[in-house]
């Protein structure tokens, strides 16, 4: 889960251990508790239908880097929760950040995706600039936006499975952080 690794050999990035790396270990034990809990598909394993084995191999060791969660000395302590759930456990900028050419995730973090990689819309500051605090704590719990409409797409998932579920206190953590660089 933090390394990026099966028993066989090393993962594509699609699984987010790149974010995955900087889980706490009582998070990354509560998440392994769960996923014990998880009835296993009734498909059985099949091969990687990716690039051969050494492509991932050299990627990861060129883009790869274990690391710790560390909290924007400057936010606030709800800012610091939302941060952590952002980066680490959404794992937002995977999609909603620019990727260089080898799918590594650089740039404006949050800035928008690229394709071919994806078209995940800006969460910064600029991509969320029209946003009020009531319309992205709506969006969280039900996938609402500003204009009435519902999000579509993958990030239907994400609502419905994830930030859904969160307590309202994690939502407005998530908030926080993401519009942490308004005057208000």
């Amino acid at each position: 889960m933090r390394r990026g690794r099966s028993p066989r050999h090393g993962l594509w990035p699609a699984f987010p251990y790149t974010s995955f790396t900087a889980l706490t270990d009582a998070d990354l034990e509560d998440l392994w508790a769960f996923l014990q809990t998880v009835e296993p598909a009734a498909v059985p394993d099949r091969e990687h239908d990716g690039p051969p084995g050494y492509q991932r191999w050299l990627w990861r060791r060129l883009m790869f880097r274990q690391h710790r969660f560390e909290a924007d000395p400057d936010a606030t302590p709800e800012q610091q929760r939302g941060q952590y759930l952002v980066d680490v456990v959404g794992h937002c900028g995977e999609c909603h950040s620019p990727r260089g050419k080898l799918g590594k995730v650089k740039g404006d973090y949050l800035g928008g995706g690229t394709p071919p990689f994806n078209k995940a819309p800006a969460i910064d500051a600029a991509g969320l600039e029209s946003w009020t605090r009531s319309d992205l704590e709506t969006f969280l719990e039900m996938g609402m936006l500003p204009d009435g409409d519902f999000v579509g797409s993958g990030m239907y998932r994400v609502v419905e499975d994830g930030t859904a579920k969160l307590s309202a206190a994690d939502r407005a953590a998530i908030v926080a952080w993401l519009l942490r660089d308004r005057a208000e």
